[in-house]
């Protein structure tokens, strides 16, 4: 398939065409790890326009097809970094729309695919700036929610916001300016010091 045809859609905000040149949902998942983790990516964006319409059972539902098409690219292919990027990603949507007590408990594994998308690819700025994101996130997490936590876990997810920082700031270094949000979080991250 032209990658990069898919890729230019996907940019243009043009996800169900992307869809449908990766095959569509109806397809039959496949052998191949790039086409389902840009599936999944596209359905990602696509459940994401779906809740802001308020379409919330067609939003699980798309998020939960992304999930499991992005879970089956990196089980196609560990060495994909972008397969780990979006698995990261689509974890952490689908199970923030579960609840506070699913992200809490899949945490871990967004973490672990967004720590192995940056070893992958050391020079992607994104996966940098998720992780980073990943470390802001759990050191922003109120007294109450860490309570929750520990009840769940005897060993909940934790943080600094110094380790988020330095994260931020080498995804800036990579490619400055790359994405707004990330020199937010930057500034974010260094309030909270």
């Amino acid at each position: 398939l032209p990658w990069a045809q898919a890729d230019r859609l996907f940019d243009a905000s043009r996800h169900a065409e992307t869809i449908e040149l990766l095959g569509g949902v109806t397809q039959r998942p496949t052998d191949d790890c790039d086409r389902l983790w840009r599936l999944a990516r596209a359905l990602h964006a696509e459940a994401t326009a779906l809740g802001a319409r308020g379409a919330k059972e067609a939003q699980v539902q798309t998020i939960a097809r992304a999930l499991a098409l992005s879970l089956e690219a990196v089980r196609l292919d560990d060495r994909n970094f972008a397969a780990h990027k979006w698995a990261g990603i689509v974890i952490s949507e689908a199970s923030s729309l579960e609840g506070t007590k699913a992200a809490i408990e899949r945490s871990v594994d967004v973490r672990a695919h967004f720590e192995r998308a940056v070893e992958l690819c050391p020079d992607d700025p994104t996966s940098r700036h998720l992780l980073g994101l990943w470390h802001f996130e759990i050191a922003s997490i109120g007294w109450l929610q860490k309570k929750a936590a520990s009840a769940l876990f005897a060993e909940p997810p934790s943080s600094t916001h110094d380790v988020a920082l330095e994260l931020l700031l080498a995804a800036e270094a990579l490619r400055p300016g790359f994405y707004k949000k990330n020199r937010l979080l930057i500034a974010k991250a260094q309030l909270k010091l």
